[in-house]
């Protein structure tokens, strides 16, 4: 008991810390958006408290397969620690995070092309956008677009290295909406629901600076943008695609586990699989 609490503590905070990470390495900003993700902070540290020190399975997938979620967790870490830096090396020439900025920089201008997913992550900007803000979104895409393809390559090479899941995986815990009794068409549930994880993920890049145009010319929304609200849109529009494709792999994966398991059964009781 003791050590299921310890572990949730750990955990909750760990994800507060990564919330809180674009607000720790820039300069304060005391504006609505930081008080926003403040309490969001708070909110998502609570609920993985909440989740993890119980011991029926909840809301969260995955609870216990370490490798998928530290991928995850580190993919998110890795995107708004690279965002935050080209932000401070615009603000604070002698921040020292000068490299990363550049490093956007050469990204931006290869990865900028027509039909590209930085490019329509770029039309979110009105016409009148000032130029160094563009160019600012244009890094992070690039970044964060970057690094999220990379995380996803390595957590494909880590699964097959490890043979992830393993005999040991238990689809009650970590997938309860998808346990059942019943394993016939258990698999082929599986593998439908990570095809859609997949395509939506390769879609989510086009669909979500589309859909955050339409919501501000429907909003009439002009404002300006801070840097902790333009880290946390570039963020979010690289981790939610790179999430789900990453959650469709794990289930991919699960798949094959149970069918092998199923195939080991019957054999073992003399019934062609």
């Amino acid at each position: 008991m003791s050590g299921r609490i310890v572990g949730a503590l750990v955990r909750a905070a760990l994800v507060i810390v990564a919330i809180a990470l674009p607000g720790l390495i820039l300069p304060y900003e005391n504006d609505d958006f930081s008080l926003l993700m403040t309490l969001v902070a708070l909110f998502m540290g609570g609920l993985t408290f909440v989740e993890y020190v119980a011991v029926a399975p909840g809301l969260i997938e995955f609870r216990f397969a370490p490798l998928y979620n530290a991928m995850r967790f580190a993919t998110l870490v890795l995107m708004l620690a690279l965002t935050s830096f080209a932000v401070l090396a615009q603000i604070d020439a002698q921040a020292g995070t000068g490299a990363v900025r550049d490093l956007g920089a050469r990204l931006g201008s290869v990865l900028d092309v027509p039909l590209s997913p930085l490019r329509s992550l770029l039309r979110i900007l009105p016409a009148n956008a000032d130029p160094a803000q563009a160019e600012l979104l244009r890094q992070g895409g690039a970044l964060v677009l970057v690094s999220g393809v990379a995380m996803i390559g390595l957590l494909c090479v880590l699964m097959r290295w490890t043979h992830w899941p393993g005999v040991g995986f238990n689809l009650w815990t970590n997938m309860p909406t998808f346990y059942s009794a019943d394993d016939s068409g258990l698999a082929q549930r599986l593998r439908r629901d990570a095809l859609v994880s997949v395509v939506l993920a390769l879609a989510l890049p086009y669909l979500l600076p589309e859909i955050a145009r339409q919501l501000s010319h429907f909003l009439a929304t002009a404002a300006p943008w801070s840097t902790l609200s333009l880290i946390w849109t570039v963020v979010a529009w690289a981790f939610l695609p790179a999430g789900l494709f990453m959650r469709g792999m794990a289930i991919l994966r699960a798949a094959r586990q149970i069918e092998r398991s199923c195939r080991e059964t019957s054999e073992q009781d003399g019934v062609p699989a």
